[in-house]
């Protein structure tokens, strides 16, 4: 298989957790040799975590994310984290990934938890 650059993809949830944390993470496919990329997040601190999971290799292709928990503070609605990938010695890449993925059309008008899935209202 031929040296391959990755593609990014943003992932965000609707949700905070019980916590008050924001969980957001960046797909990172499509990517050899299997030398993790370096990924680097534009939030930082104490309370910010980052988990980077190892790469999944597929159909020749290795696949891997890395994971940024935040108070939900840090990381309003409308605004978004950049995340930044760089594999070997290409140049890095940019995603910006949402705090906050806008509910879909099903759920608009209504109270939703976690999967878009009704709550009894109070």
């Amino acid at each position: 298989v031929p040296e391959a650059s990755p593609r990014l993809f943003p992932l965000s949830l609707r949700s905070e957790n019980s916590a008050g944390q924001v969980v957001i993470a960046c797909l990172v496919q499509g990517f050899f040799p299997s030398e993790p990329p370096k990924v680097t997040w534009s939030q930082s601190g104490n309370d910010v975590s980052i988990r980077n999971f190892p790469p999944a290799q597929a159909g020749g292709l290795y696949t891997m994310s890395s994971q940024l928990t935040l108070p939900a503070n840090q990381c309003p609605a409308d605004k978004s984290v950049k995340c930044q990938v760089q594999h070997l010695s290409k140049s890095s890449q940019t995603v910006d990934v949402p705090c906050q993925v806008p509910c879909p059309v099903p759920c608009r008008g209504q109270r939703a938890g976690w999967g878009g899935s009704p709550m009894v209202p109070p």
